[in-house]
């Protein structure tokens, strides 16, 4: 099956890159990707990269995700806080599995493999209390078989924390495009906004609207319960993933000490299931 329309299932248009718009971390996965304004998690720095201002502390998080069949992606972020700047770090691995292939003549056969290689430096900076501005340089790299392509990027973010909600906007993947095999593809840049809320401290609510330059835009939510700050309960919906079924998330997190546990789980449908494991300290 092909794979590009599998993971057709996780994002939208028809631009190169689409390890660019998979909803990576647990957490924002089980909430619909809708991370855009969301300020004190790390995983949002995925989504915009102002929200690392939110950040009070040295923050690892690892994620393992398995999106169906054999495809698999692998992400470390880190982010540190000094002064009113925080820089984030990010390594994400998407490792596509292994294909039969054959030459122009449809003969000699052999097996092949793909994989997405990105890589994203980030700064975030205070502009005022609890306002942020980020920054964030991406290098893409695609494979497949003895084919390598690449290409730079650049995110922007604003966000911000008031007493009533968290906010964000962000410009994602801004860049010149991919040229590969003689054929130029341009990258999936979005324009987005977020907004989260807290309310009573057991329930917390998101919400985002992204614009993709070639194709409609995708709205996504998502909530979380929160029971005596240690499990936490999570789902979420997002407009642009195929089928029905798909649209919808369900997640939980575990936390102990300093340490979050977190799963997100999604069905295909026929393709099966998707889920994504979190550790973030």
């Amino acid at each position: 099956m092909n794979v590009l329309l599998i993971l057709g299932v996780f994002t939208t248009g028809s631009c190169s890159g689409v390890s660019l718009e998979l909803n990576r971390g647990a957490r924002p996965f089980s909430m619909g990707g809708s991370f855009i304004g969301v300020n004190n998690d790390i995983s949002s720095f995925y989504y915009n990269p102002a929200t690392l201002g939110g950040i009070d502390a040295l923050s690892v998080d690892f994620s393992y995700f398995s999106i169906t069949m054999d495809i698999k992606d692998n992400s470390l972020v880190l982010a540190y806080p000094y002064g009113r700047f925080t820089s984030g770090l990010s390594i994400s691995y998407l490792d596509y599995g292994e294909f039969t292939g054959m030459d122009e003549h449809a003969r000699n056969e052999r097996m092949f493999d793909a994989s997405d290689l990105t890589v994203n430096c980030g700064l975030s900076y205070s502009i005022r209390k609890n306002t942020y501005l980020g920054a964030e340089i991406k290098y893409f790299e695609s494979r497949i078989d003895t084919f390598l392509t690449s290409s730079y990027s650049l995110n922007l973010g604003l966000g911000g924390i008031t007493e009533l909600f968290q906010w964000g906007f962000a410009l994602r993947n801004v860049g010149k495009g991919l040229e590969f095999i003689n054929e130029d593809y341009n990258l999936p840049m979005i324009i987005g906004a977020g907004i989260a809320k807290e309310i009573n401290k057991d329930i917390f609510l998101t919400g985002a609207l992204e614009i993709p330059i070639d194709h409609f835009p995708v709205i996504s939510t998502g909530m979380e319960y929160s029971l005596l700050d240690i499990l936490f309960l999570r789902t979420g919906f997002r407009s642009d993933r195929a089928g029905i079924l798909s649209k919808f998330s369900f997640g939980l997190g575990l936390s102990y000490n300093k340490f979050n546990f977190d799963f997100g789980f999604s069905t295909l449908g026929d393709l099966g299931n998707s889920y994504i494991i979190s550790v973030k300290y």
